[in-house]
This record gives structure tokens, C-alpha cells and sequence, in this order.
């Protein structure tokens, strides 16, 4: 509480005005000695209590954020992790240096494409645009096809994360017209489908194969 000369005078938590101490009710007075904060007006009230809320609740999602990220993730399950080390190890994976068109094969494409080994699926399958690297249309010179079944111009697209990002989304929507116009036909998954539920996933890319040879 500080004093000046004249009516003894606090400050506003929000705003900073000074405020009378003497024209505070009672409860108010009790309020500012349990806590150290007084308010001007209800606004100012209702700003710093919201303004508080959002900070501490801030410091509570860094605190607990790591925890909530290792419960979600489908990683975490042993059987998942297990199925995905035997497909990689059947399709002979290894890491590719990141960069260009495409990031390399990933733990998703690649339990997909343990689940379709019987119709010959081909990743990072590369499709021609024709185009040159500086072009009107600015089509780079090539696209890579996540996991491809030429044998039916299926293209199976596996998104991660990043893909919800507009520009992604963008780059996604380009790549899509290019491969229809080329006559593919085009699946999305998204990484957490192929984990949680790879065989519902290869089910889908058979029933689309049956559609296209029917």
C-alpha cells in the first residue's frame, strides 16, 4: 500500500489508476490484503483476471505438454513399434538424407507398404512433368509419389503434420490436378490413419483397385 500526502492511495492492478483507499468497501480492503490486488472498475477486473487465467494456464500446458505428447502418440505402443520395425526391415528401409522433392520414405509409407506387398507398390514412385526447372507454370521437374501401384495409376499420398499448413496445402492441391491430368487416381492418408488402423488403410487401396478394373 503506499501513502502519499492527503487520502491514503493504491494503485489499480490493470490499469495503474490510483485509487482511494478509503472510498474501498470492506471487502475490498480484505480482498487487497490477501492478495495485493485492487481494481478500479469491474473492466479492469475482468482484464486482469482473464490476462492472469491465460498466463497461468501457459505455464501449466509447458509443464504437462511433453507428458500429453507421449500418451497421444502411437509410438508409444509397443505392438505399433513392433509392426513397424518388421515392415522396415522386410522392405530393407534406411533413412534418406532430407531435401528436394519428397523427404524420403517414412515409418507410415512404410507399414502401409508392408500391408500391400501383394499388388508390387513402388515408393517415392518419380512421375515426369516435362517441364523444365524455371517454367510458366511453375511445376518443378518432377513429382514423387508417396507410394505408388503403377500397375493401376494409383497414387497414395501419406501426410504428416506439416500438411495442414496452407501452403502445403496448396503445393498438395498442384500436385493432385497434375497426376489426374495424367490419368492417376489419388488416395490420402494421414500418418495417425496408417498407425492406428493400417489395415482399414490397405483395405481402402484395395477397394479402389477393384473400382478401376471393374
Amino acid at each position: 500500500m503506499q501513502m502519499q500526502s492527503g487520502p491514503e492511495i493504491i494503485s489499480c492492478s490493470e490499469c495503474k489508476a490510483p485509487i482511494q483507499w478509503s472510498s474501498l468497501p470492506k471487502a475490498k480492503k480484505d480482498s487487497y490484503h490477501r492478495n495485493g490486488h485492487a481494481y478500479c472498475s469491474e473492466k479492469c477486473k475482468t482484464a486482469f483476471l482473464k490476462r492472469l487465467s491465460s498466463t497461468t494456464m501457459a505455464r501449466t500446458n509447458r509443464i504437462y505438454a511433453s507428458a500429453r505428447m507421449k500418451t497421444s502418440n502411437p509410438m508409444t505402443n509397443p505392438e505399433i513399434r513392433s509392426k513397424m520395425a518388421a515392415a522396415l526391415r522386410r522392405i530393407g528401409h534406411k533413412p534418406k538424407t532430407p531435401g528436394g522433392n519428397g523427404r524420403g520414405i517414412s515409418k507410415p509409407q512404410a507399414l502401409l507398404m508392408e500391408h500391400l506387398l501383394k499388388i508390387y507398390p513402388k515408393s517415392e514412385f518419380v512421375v515426369r512433368t516435362g517441364e523444365r526447372k524455371l517454367n510458366p507454370s511453375h511445376y518443378p521437374t518432377h513429382y514423387k509419389i508417396d507410394i505408388a501401384i503403377p500397375a493401376h495409376m494409383l497414387a497414395i499420398e501419406v501426410d504428416g503434420r506439416n500438411h495442414g499448413a496452407i501452403r502445403v496445402k496448396e503445393q498438395d492441391k498442384k500436385k493432385e490436378k497434375f497426376l489426374k491430368s495424367k490419368g492417376w487416381t489419388l488416395l490420402r492418408f494421414s500418418n495417425k490413419e496408417i498407425l492406428e488402423a493400417p489395415t482399414m488403410c490397405a483395405q481402402e487401396v484395395m477397394s479402389t483397385i477393384l473400382k478401376l478394373t471393374a
